[in-house]
């Protein structure tokens, strides 16, 4: 799914990154990032101590563009809810990201969860129908 979603052919290096962002020293999500490897080959763990994923991949010369995002809900699984401290069948809001750079590569797929009770996400929408 995640080679299918990068537009990647089998055998191509993928990042895989997890992190869990925190908020007040509370977990208040738990964030999934697959990136093609490469977009950024030089991308490390020290990159992304330093400042966001957004940085790091501008500090790469990587140019995000455009991308698609779907927001959904669940309910936590066991393993979820030990990540965000909660417990099982919390609420969690999700969000799936799918993001191209400025000619069109697929650069970043992720799929992040938030504590439902801890996080709103609100939307500015322009133009019309």
């Amino acid at each position: 799914d995640v080679r299918q979603a990068l537009e990647l052919e089998a055998g191509e290096p993928v990042f895989a990154i997890e992190r869990i962002r925190s908020a007040d020293g509370k977990p208040l999500a738990l964030m999934r990032n697959w990136l093609p490897h490469s977009v950024a080959p030089e991308l490390d763990r020290s990159d992304l101590e330093a400042g966001s994923l957004y940085e790091a991949l501008r500090a790469a010369g990587v140019r995000p563009r455009s991308g698609t995002q779907v927001i959904g809900a669940k309910i936590a699984t066991a393993e979820e809810a030990e990540a965000l401290e909660l417990d099982p069948g919390a609420p969690l809001l999700t969000q799936r990201r799918l993001v191209q750079d400025e000619v069109g590569r697929v650069i970043e797929l992720g799929m992040h969860l938030y504590d439902a009770n801890q996080y709103s996400m609100e939307f500015s929408v322009v133009g019309g129908p």
